[in-house]
């Protein structure tokens, strides 16, 4: 589970910047927060991000992908079996103050898993990993513990860590985390589990393309099929269940079909998934994806989820995160989105809408609808139409809607 991600001079955020998955002092929708019996804190189950176009929203999952990618590519690369397609991630600082180039990209990550919580930093420049830190601390304590410390001074390993007396003898090149080579050289279950939860969190960008985490499909999901079925029955698609049929003759899932059994009448008829709409393909993409999250607990992030999906659809597939008995492994959703029909109380936490903006260095901003306060000092109230004072510029990442009214199209 993310509990935090912090990141400075990544693309256009040269500030530090926080996306806070912390659930805020609020009282609306506090039975969808992601709890653990007997450890503090409460966690959202969902986190939107609005803004116009260029104004940082893709930037923020760029971000946490990028971190992601750091860690978890050298391991990839290193086993074939992985089943990822992954390369080194590009990190780029921001270009527009002539100072930032030279400084370094920092990523600062607080997650969860089991009865621990990790704190997990590191900082890099041009391609080299310069400071990098782990620490756990077990959510029944208060006192959190050093795994290891990695800076121009050398590596300092803690008390976490068990059977890696041999960094002090070996060369760790400086293009590569130190959590990655601990991952490849050492069995350390420390390590594993931190590795585990990169390794599971998923990025698929518009289109439905998975961009990197676990490759999942259809095919593989067999012992699933009850669930799907739930889900599509939920979707209101007229879809009640499906078949795979598979090729013999050859050996990749990608040559497996998939037919979706629609009944009319007192018949069943079946289309390929091909011949469905746009936006059922588009479902049909994600669902491996967003299954996998709600009983496994993953994080699932995409970029523009309201990509072809009907609004109906979205807050449908945002409704299943936020439902106990759907989300029963406690996965997380970020998305970016475009989609202001679904930004509504009825839908929302104040704390689970974000927005993404530039300020007039050009510089991307990031704030939830839960921070924002009027000139008195006042709060967004939880009965607010949200998607009304969006579109009327009430939160400061302009949708471009105002400036339109009075525009005339005259050329001076």
């Amino acid at each position: 589970m993310l509990c935090q991600f912090t990141f400075k001079n990544f693309k256009s955020y040269r500030d530090e910047t926080t996306l806070d998955f912390q659930a805020a002092p609020i009282k609306e929708f506090s039975g969808s927060l992601l709890k653990k019996e007997g450890a503090s804190g409460a966690f959202l189950p969902v986190a939107a991000i609005y803004g116009p176009n260029g104004g940082g929203k893709s930037g923020v999952l760029e971000a946490l992908q990028a971190v992601v990618r750091l860690v978890i590519a050298p391991t990839v690369l290193m086993d074939a079996e992985a089943g990822f397609s992954m390369s080194m991630p590009k990190i780029v600082p921001f270009k527009f103050d002539g100072l930032s180039k030279g400084e370094p990209t920092e990523f600062e990550l607080f997650f969860r898993v089991g009865w621990y919580e990790y704190r997990y930093r590191v900082s890099c420049k041009s391609g080299a990993v310069l400071e990098e830190s782990l620490y756990r601390r077990s959510l029944s304590g208060t006192k959190p513990a050093m795994a290891f410390e990695r800076n121009e001074g050398g590596i300092r390993v803690g008390s976490v860590l068990t059977g890696a007396r041999i960094l002090k003898e070996t060369s760790i090149s400086e293009r590569m985390p130190l959590l990655s080579f601990l991952s490849i050289n050492y069995d350390i279950p420390v390590v594993e589990e931190v590795i585990g939860w990169f390794m599971s969190t998923s990025f698929v960008r518009s289109g439905g393309m998975l961009t990197s985490g676990p490759r999942l499909d259809w095919t593989a999901m067999d012992e699933m099929k009850a669930n799907i079925e739930r889900l599509l029955g939920n979707m209101d698609l007229g879809i009640t269940s499906y078949r795979i049929e598979r090729h013999e003759r050859h050996s990749h899932a990608d040559s497996s079909k998939l037919f979706l059994q629609h009944p009319v009448g007192e018949n069943t008829y079946e289309l390929e998934s091909r011949e469905e709409s746009a936006g059922t393909q588009r479902l049909l993409e994600l669902l491996p994806h967003l299954l996998s999250s709600l009983q496994e607990g993953t994080l699932l992030v995409v970029d523009e989820l309201d990509d072809r999906l009907h609004p109906k659809m979205l807050r449908q597939i945002v409704s299943f995160y936020k439902d106990p008995e759907v989300n029963v492994g406690g996965g997380q959703l970020l998305f970016t989105s475009h989609d202001v029909c679904t930004m509504r109380n009825t839908v929302f936490r104040r704390d689970e809408i974000w927005f993404a903006a530039k300020d007039e260095t050009e510089s991307s901003m990031l704030y939830s609808l839960y921070e924002i306060r009027d000139e008195d000092g006042g709060a967004v109230k939880a009965t607010a139409a949200y998607d009304k004072q969006y579109l009327e510029g009430r939160y400061g990442a302009d949708p471009y809607f105002e400036r339109m009214k009075g525009w005339s199209g005259d050329v001076e």
